[in-house]
């Protein structure tokens, strides 16, 4: 397995390698602009560029810009992923800070900058092919726009947005009931735990709070750019609409698989999101692949039960030592 991932990891560098010397002037300099202002396509484009090689290609961070001719995130996501993967490893590498709670932002910041950057090289080669027949359309905003969108006005009144709170809040709630045994809700502690140490419940509430900003706006947006900006689409070009939806959804219940030593719990969670993915891969669709309110969506889903849990159980939130829920 290895040795066929080296040998693909080959494949598509020998590809691109010779992609700059096939780099063209753009004949219209100023078109390609978002509507948020954000930054445009590039000025130069390759000839018959091809979003799903562009797409292939980022699993290697930048290299699928290389290929559509756009130095600046080819430059830009390596170097973020890098960053973030380096930060990461320095917390995790310290003995006193091995259950830093910044540590798993920064992995997960790696995870979903990488997941982003496939979106984004797949984004930019369609808006440079043009219209075409019979494909889906690609949201035309950019990262700015994307991490706004769970915090929008319009987003937050929307009603799709507003039952994902409130499926969240549910869920959370039951799961922390069904699973964690013996822990203390916030309200009747004085203190909470937080790497190891003992903080007032005063400044762990907000603190845990903010923690689940940071981390699901980030899963929001590379999650969603992914599965609902790449995966599907391709799949629903490929399948048509319900096909498209449903094998994409499977997809991403079974990428959330962590292990298989205890396959039961598994594989009920992979169906659990499998059927989120579906609701999101429907919204998605019907908005024509702008993912503003999919991912608005996911990010208060995921904050929402992630409240619950820590509500009523703060002890098995991550920064806590671990988390006995991966729901």
């Amino acid at each position: 397995m290895m040795l066929a991932r080296l040998l693909l990891s080959c494949a598509l560098l020998l590809h691109a390698l010779p992609t700059w010397a096939r780099c063209q002037p753009r004949a219209e300099e100023g078109a390609g602009w978002t509507s948020s202002g954000e930054r445009a396509l590039p000025s130069w484009q390759r000839p018959r560029v091809r979003p799903g090689v562009a797409a292939g290609l980022s699993v290697l961070p930048g290299l699928g810009h290389a290929y559509a001719c756009d130095p600046v995130g080819a430059a830009l996501f390596p170097i973020s992923v890098g960053a973030s993967l380096g930060t990461a490893v320095v917390l995790v590498a310290d003995p006193w800070a091995a259950d830093d709670p910044l540590a798993q932002p920064a992995m997960m910041a790696a995870q979903n900058i990488w997941f982003y950057g496939i979106y984004d090289s797949f984004r930019i080669a369609s808006l440079m092919r043009g219209e075409r027949a019979d494909r889906q359309p690609v949201d035309r905003a950019g990262i700015g726009s994307h991490l706004a969108a769970p915090y929008r006005v319009r987003n937050l009144r929307d009603p799709w947005v507003l039952g994902s709170v409130g499926v969240g809040l549910a869920a959370g709630s039951v799961v922390t009931l069904l699973t964690v045994a013996e822990s203390q809700p916030v309200w009747a502690r004085k203190t909470l735990p937080w790497a190891g140490e003992r903080i007032p419940v005063g400044a762990g509430l907000p603190l845990g709070l903010a923690w689940e900003g940071l981390v699901f706006t980030g899963v929001g947006v590379g999650e969603e750019s992914l599965f609902r900006g790449v995966i599907q689409p391709v799949l629903v070009d490929a399948l048509g609409a319900p096909g498209g939806i449903v094998l994409s959804s499977a997809i991403f219940g079974a990428a959330h698989i962590r292990s298989l030593e205890r396959p039961g719990e598994e594989l009920i969670n992979a169906a659990v999101v499998g059927s989120l993915g579906g609701l999101l891969g429907f919204v998605a669709h019907r908005d024509r692949y702008v993912l503003g309110r999919a991912i608005a969506m996911h990010f208060w889903y995921d904050a929402a039960l992630y409240s619950a849990v820590f509500l009523l159980a703060p002890d098995s939130m991550p920064w806590a030592f671990s988390l006995s829920t991966r729901w």
